[in-house]
């Protein structure tokens, strides 16, 4: 089953690894597979809005592209929502997201903001078009870090096993079986080839598997070095260098082949890790290597090589 077949799409990793671009790679490419796509950034970063060059995504969802929509989540106005709908007094539903104790409520009420986000996220999914047709195909979640984004996912059955019976249950229970659907929801792991972020990413397939019940369908390694350069072509630029440093007149192609000794041994050593999640690929799990984008500000174009790889991925 394609990623794009979901409705949901939860994309986690350890901060730095690039979850934004690929969260905003994945909306691309599916809205090329012809899917009505919505983005929703959780937390205060904004790095969806910066790559389409906006300032900020809105709170409610907004057309970037055609068939690509954005939104920021903030669980602060979705709980004041949450109190205006529930709250059949608008005098005092107003007082109440006024008060300093609202505040209080929200900084010191351990799962509160991840409740709003995910209770917002499903009634996202649920929604409807005129026709009765959901309006989004596909909803891209960029998870906060994989620490959080653990935390964001675990709360539900959390939720379920504390309070067991009332209407917060029964609510978070309809979020849990979206979440724990393999039908609908595939979550989605992002690393980068280097030991840290590996062995984060390795620690969260087991506990998505065994604690989470939302086992990793699909794993992108990115920012892969090329690997341009056989054997042979390793021994002739260590041979070069050794005969630049002996000739001063060709001193100025140092620099070239030092690069080239240089992108082999990032290469070689990226291998190893990839190696290592290879190793580790669980049953039903989909691994994509993404090209290193060579930036130093990501927009649209400059994720374009790996839309094009998602692509290339889907039709093979």
């Amino acid at each position: 089953m394609s990623i794009f077949d979901h409705r949901l799409l939860f994309i986690v990793g350890k901060g730095g690894v690039g979850k934004t671009t690929v969260s905003v790679a994945l909306g691309l490419a599916a809205k090329r597979l012809n899917k009505t796509v919505l983005l929703i950034e959780v937390g205060d970063a904004d790095a969806i809005g910066q790559i389409f060059d906006r300032k900020s995504l809105p709170e409610h969802p907004i057309q970037i592209q055609p068939d690509l929509w954005g939104v920021r989540i903030n669980a602060k106005s979705v709980l004041q929502e949450y109190i205006k709908l529930h709250v059949n007094i608008p005098f005092i539903a107003a007082r109440i997201v006024k008060s300093k104790i609202f505040e209080y409520i929200i900084a010191a009420t351990p799962g509160l903001k991840e409740v709003m986000t995910l209770g917002q996220i499903w009634r996202w999914e649920q929604n409807k078009t005129f026709d009765n047709v959901p309006h989004f195909d596909l909803i891209i979640v960029d998870a906060p870090a994989t620490g959080h984004g653990v935390s964001l996912l675990m709360l539900p059955q959390t939720l379920i096993n504390m309070l067991i019976v009332g209407p917060i249950v029964e609510q978070t229970r309809v979020v849990h079986n979206l979440l724990i659907d393999p039908d609908k929801t595939c979550t989605t792991l992002v690393t980068i080839p280097e030991e840290l972020p590996v062995n984060e990413a390795l620690e969260f397939k087991t506990i998505a598997s065994q604690q989470l019940k939302m086992p990793v369908q699909a794993t992108f390694i990115n920012s892969v070095y090329p690997n341009d350069f056989s054997e042979s072509d390793e021994e002739k630029i260590n041979s070069n260098i050794q005969e630049i440093c002996e000739k001063k007149h060709l001193k100025k192609l140092k620099p070239m082949f030092e690069l080239a000794k240089s992108t082999i041994f990032r290469r070689k050593l990226q291998q190893t890790y990839i190696d290592m999640m290879y190793a580790q690929q669980q049953k039903h799990e989909t691994i994509v290597e993404l090209p290193f984008v060579f930036s130093h500000r990501l927009s649209v174009k400059e994720i374009e090589p790996l839309v094009q790889m998602m692509l290339k991925n889907e039709s093979s």
